[in-house]
């Protein structure tokens, strides 16, 4: 006989099972108990049926694709199939929780998602804002956004709907949150990734394929907890174009588009370096026993000074100060190309006065080659400030950081201090 506690869970699975029939086939133990005429008293074993029984979920187009769910688990993914869309391919939102389908950019990344599944550390974030947590999370387990891939169609033979090397970034929050608050959320994340462990990652259409890259090991740093250690997504007021930016340079495939891009990320704070700069020459001056009792001189300089501000108009002094101001050369220099001379020799040793000339060459390099890359030879002439077309990739290596520390200072700052 077969049994079902409570004997209501009978008629809401045969209820649930109806929302998966257009998206895969499904297995149970039990069968068949939901054949209309079926009898549970019939049934030739005694066996009970709660919340903790296993109900097993099979793609239509490929044997392999199957996935366990329990009972409570079924009910609940038919409740969220019933009110959830997918989203271009590439993102499940359902009122619970949204899922952006996510693939590697770097090789770190790429050692992440073919490493060992089960060796992954917790990456789990909790987001307050405004009063309202949110948890943000990379998962590789089974999801609604399979189901529905196989509902749509479009999973060919050599690109099923599940993969075990397939990964996503999970939000749970309220049914009221608005899109452009959960795409701020996860932006801040993968930034966090990218930032910290050099984890880079693309939002993109399902499927994407991969391409030989080398495995690396992936060694965070992890609590007694099993908890990795990363610092909590930060959205406030500029931040998140500014992680926009960042991720476009990080996860171009093209080397060049990454430099061009993680120069604008580092251009986009320079507003805000000038203003405070600007601020703080005036804020001297003006607090002067001169200030006291001005005359026509101390008026006259205090227009020139005025004046001086204005050569940080040119992208390449706005550039040079950002950087002078936000950047520590002591990180900077394992990853600079050899054509950075000063800077790529540098050590803790080091004077201010040549760190601060190392800085200067990287930015005059970083002004020169964006420029290089953005026009046309015919309409550009060269500096000699440009890097080496072989040692693009290094550059670009070390202009990554050196956005990740501008905008580390950007987030430091007070909100009204922004400039955005």
């Amino acid at each position: 006989m077969l049994k079902f506690e409570p004997p209501e869970l009978l008629t809401k699975i045969c209820k649930a099972a109806q929302k998966f029939e257009e998206s895969c086939t499904l297995h149970y133990d039990w069968y068949p108990f939901h054949e209309e005429g079926f009898d549970p008293a019939d049934y030739h074993e005694d066996e009970i049926i709660n919340s903790n029984s296993i109900i097993e979920v099979c793609s239509f187009r490929h044997s392999d694709v199957c996935f366990e769910l329990s009972v409570a688990e079924f009910l609940e993914w038919a409740d969220i199939l019933e009110s959830g869309q997918l989203i271009n391919r590439s993102e499940f939102r359902s009122s619970e929780y949204t899922i952006v389908y996510i693939v590697p950019s770097s090789e770190q990344a790429h050692s992440y998602v073919y490493g060992d599944i089960s060796n992954r550390p917790d990456m789990s974030q909790k987001v307050t804002i405004e009063d309202t947590t949110y948890e943000v999370q990379l998962i590789s387990h089974a999801t609604p956004f399979s189901l529905l891939l196989e509902e749509e169609g479009g999973c060919e033979d050599y690109c099923p709907s599940l993969s075990d090397n397939d990964l996503f970034v999970k939000v749970d929050h309220p049914s009221n949150t608005s899109p452009q608050l959960i795409s701020d959320i996860i932006d801040s994340y993968l930034f966090e990734l990218s930032a910290s462990f050099f984890l880079d990652f693309t939002r993109t259409r399902y499927p994407e394929a991969f391409y030989g890259w080398e495995d690396l090991d992936f060694t965070p740093i992890v609590d007694d907890k099993g908890k990795i250690r990363i610092r909590t997504p930060n959205i406030s007021n500029g931040l998140p174009e500014l992680y926009r930016i960042y991720l476009r340079g990080v996860t171009a495939s093209d080397v060049e588009h990454q430099i061009i891009n993680l120069v604008k990320a580092i251009e986009y704070v320079s507003a805000t370096v000038i203003r405070l700069t600007s601020h703080d020459a005036i804020r001297q001056r003006l607090l002067s026993p001169k200030a006291l009792a001005p005359d026509a001189k101390f008026l006259d300089d205090l227009i020139m000074l005025v004046e001086d501000q204005r050569i940080y108009r040119k992208d390449s002094e706005a550039l040079r100060l950002t950087i002078n101001t936000c950047c520590d050369t002591t990180q900077l220099a394992p990853h600079a190309p050899p054509a950075l001379k000063t800077l790529s020799s540098l050590s803790e040793a080091s004077d201010a006065k040549t760190k601060k000339t190392a800085l200067d060459d990287l930015s005059k390099c970083l002004s020169s080659t964006r420029n290089q890359l953005v026009h046309a030879k015919a309409n550009y002439t060269l500096t000699g400030n440009e890097c080496p077309s072989d040692e693009l990739s290094i550059l670009a290596g070390c202009v990554n950081l050196a956005a990740t520390q501008v905008i580390r200072w950007f987030a430091g700052l007070p909100i009204e201090s922004r400039v955005f």
